[in-house]
């Protein structure tokens, strides 16, 4: 099981010794859609580096999570030449 969303809301509440509180769960998710849900949560809130970004979709391509840079940019919801040249 990944946790997608909610890191500090959960580092908070464990600090304050709660252990149990209410979460929404997703049926078994593939390595390419556990980056989209995460890409997607945290991209409004903070910036990506490009650096992070270039070596996160280099990385996918090389173990084979996205076959090409269009998979990337369509799963992402970017433009095609972004990713082309971040990588």
């Amino acid at each position: 099981m990944h946790l997608i969303a909610g890191h500090y809301r959960w580092k908070a509440l464990t600090a304050a010794g709660i252990d149990t509180i209410k979460i929404i769960m997703r049926g078994p998710v593939t390595d390419k859609e556990l980056y989209e849900l995460s890409y997607k949560e945290n991209v409004d809130r903070h910036p990506q580096s490009v650096i992070g970004n270039a070596f996160s979709w280099k990385s996918f391509l090389d173990i084979g999570v996205c076959r090409s840079e269009t998979e990337i940019s369509t799963s992402l919801g970017l433009p095609q030449p972004t990713v082309n040249k971040t990588i």
